[in-house]
């Protein structure tokens, strides 16, 4: 019978060790790197967004003026946070609080969306998206989520202006306030502009058919 060589196996097992260490400080500070540059974005819309709400009361013209010039930046912004964020959390690596900041701070662009509108004579869509990443209780969000995904694209090349808002509903916070004051009983589901409720998957074209006969 051949003689182990011990030493040769310890050495194996201790560089093994090393190698699984180093790769768990070193994804510790990615995350602690991708966090940190999410929650300074997310810092920059939350300034931009105190500032729109002074100017509604301050000075409404200038609301208006600044809210025109800066709108189609932001909602890119908001919008790439927000898939950044979902990525995050669907590859074990998201984080509560960071999405509760997103998520409190999704909910003030829509309240400042709406007073534009009304404000200033904006004709902005607006969608409310409510899902849940809870295991078992929405198979079809994920999927929901693309078919969102080509609406906006869809809707940039029309000129349609629109704003997604996607909430998750079982989070304690703002989304599930929200569910709660919408009276929401799936998922998913898709409020438009206050008025059209889809509940269950629908499709890009599903969608778009009803925002085009709201239009």
């Amino acid at each position: 019978m051949k003689k182990l060589d011990i030493p040769i196996y310890i050495m194996g097992l201790v560089y093994t060790l090393i190698l699984l260490g180093a790769g768990f400080v070193i994804g510790y500070h990615i995350n602690i790197e991708l966090y940190g540059d999410l929650g300074s974005r997310i810092t920059g819309l939350e300034s931009h967004a105190n500032y729109l709400t002074l100017l509604t009361y301050d000075d409404p013209e200038m609301f208006c003026y600044v809210y025109n010039k800066t709108i189609d930046a932001i909602e890119r912004e908001t919008w790439q946070i927000g898939e950044e964020v979902q990525f995050l959390e669907e590859n074990g690596r998201g984080s509560e609080e960071l999405k509760a900041r997103y998520l409190s701070y999704l909910f003030r662009d829509y309240l400042i969306t709406k007073k534009a509108k009304a404000t200033c004579g904006f004709k902005t869509k607006q969608l409310i998206y409510f899902y849940t990443n809870e295991e078992g209780m929405c198979d079809d969000c994920k999927e929901q989520g693309y078919e969102l995904s080509k609406f906006r694209k869809w809707a940039t090349s029309k000129g349609i202006d629109v704003r997604i808002y996607s909430f998750d509903g079982e989070l304690e916070g703002v989304g599930k306030a929200l569910k709660e004051y919408y009276t929401i009983k799936k998922y998913p589901t898709i409020i438009i502009d206050e008025q059209s409720v889809l509940e269950g998957y629908n499709t890009k074209q599903q969608i778009s058919e009803v925002v085009g006969e709201e239009n």
